[in-house]
């Protein structure tokens, strides 16, 4: 929740503290009215994030098969494993009614035999009562600061700037325990094809034809090298030629 909220606010962290907290106010005050006019057009009593995964886990609760004790106990079989599942409880082995709140696919099968409520057993925090309550309240509007009284006191001076070596920072300092951002996409899994000889799992530096190469390579290095030292030696001469004929011209 705080990295959602520091993304949230991120044009406002920028502003001077004043106004930093004015448009955060701002902003939470505009939230919790139009989550508060969301709510009054449900209709179920679930919030409708919670609806899509009970239409899934009733999707799946298709291919289980529930058996009850007659102690509103249920052993369910999904493929080819066994759950248990307490309805008095509200306990299922695989956990995750227990874990989310939200019934699973094995208790939607054992309710179903049971009774078809599914919204009674869903945890209360999910429901839009509790939705209603968590934005029962408002914040107050704030006068702007032509109405505010006149202090008699010294009016607050703003410190002195300092400019620090560097390039300011504006990223927020990472845990120790959080990874990295990301920079460039990750070549893990794809698959390199040398551009030399087209096969795949290798690039051209490992390449198995630069064996061949290689053995020539002393041969193909000294003809360069006697190529390159006549290159040299006729630059040369033609530079003192040059040179002869200026100085033969300036005598005449």
């Amino acid at each position: 929740m705080c990295e959602s909220f520091n993304k949230w606010i991120v044009e406002a962290r920028f502003l001077p503290i004043l106004f930093m907290l004015e448009t955060i106010r701002r902003m939470v005050m505009v939230r919790i009215q139009e989550n508060r006019d969301k709510c009054e057009k449900w209709d179920d009593p679930i919030c409708p994030n919670i609806n899509k995964k009970l239409s899934k886990a009733i999707d799946v609760s298709g291919i289980c098969h529930a058996v009850s004790n007659g102690n509103n106990c249920f052993e369910v079989q999904h493929g080819s494993q066994r759950f248990t599942v307490d309805l008095n409880q509200m306990t299922c082995r695989c956990r995750y009614w227990q874990l989310s709140g939200i019934v699973c696919a094995h208790a939607v099968s054992a309710i179903h035999q049971h009774t078809n409520q599914l919204h009674g057993y869903v945890a209360s925090c999910y429901s839009v009562e509790a939705f209603k309550r968590t934005y029962a309240h408002c914040l107050q509007p704030v006068e702007g600061p032509q109405g505010w009284p006149e202090s008699d006191k010294r009016k607050p001076l703003a410190p002195r700037y300092v400019k620090m070596p560097g390039r300011p920072r504006k990223e927020r300092k990472r845990e120790g325990t959080e990874k990295p951002k990301a920079t460039k996409v990750s070549r893990v899994g794809t698959l390199i094809r040398c551009r030399k000889c087209k096969c795949i799992g290798h690039n051209k530096t490992a390449c198995p034809g630069n064996a061949s190469s290689t053995s020539n390579g002393p041969a193909t290095t000294g003809q360069n090298a006697a190529s390159t030292s006549n290159a040299r030696s006729f630059t040369k001469s033609r530079s003192n030629a040059k040179a002869s004929k200026m100085s033969t011209s300036k005598e005449n």
